[in-house]
């Protein structure tokens, strides 16, 4: 059985914050920029920015604390927060996705391939 445990009925995110500070953003924004095609959003939320952009893009939103970078999926925002902890140690990944959780029998690929019948609700 697959498992996400989902506690928040809301549509579920990743993200970078960079927070504000008195350094100019440029070098930030670049780290990202020379992997992604960058597009700005305004205070539009992090959902509402990863509706928006397509495979290829990473969009930036304008929040209190400081710039919020999102990718198109989990594995994009993973890979724009190491960019960006490279040039601004304070940086922050939010992950407010749920790891999938594997809970149930593992599946012997080598007894299925022999047409054995795999009890999966096991």
């Amino acid at each position: 059985m697959i498992s996400n445990n989902v506690s928040n009925p809301r549509v579920n995110f990743t993200s970078t914050l960079v927070p504000y500070s008195n350094k100019p953003f440029t070098k930030i924004i670049d780290s990202v920029g020379d992997y992604f095609q960058l597009r700005g959003y305004g205070n539009l939320s992090a959902k509402g920015i990863r509706d928006e952009i397509h495979l290829g893009q990473a969009g930036i939103g304008l929040t209190d604390e400081g710039l919020l970078f999102v990718g198109k999926d989990r594995e994009a925002d993973v890979f724009i927060s190491r960019q960006l902890k490279k040039v601004e140690p304070d940086a922050k990944y939010v992950q407010d996705t749920p790891e999938t959780v594997f809970d149930g029998p593992v599946i012997d690929l080598e007894e299925l391939s022999k047409g054995t019948n795999l009890d999966l609700n096991a």
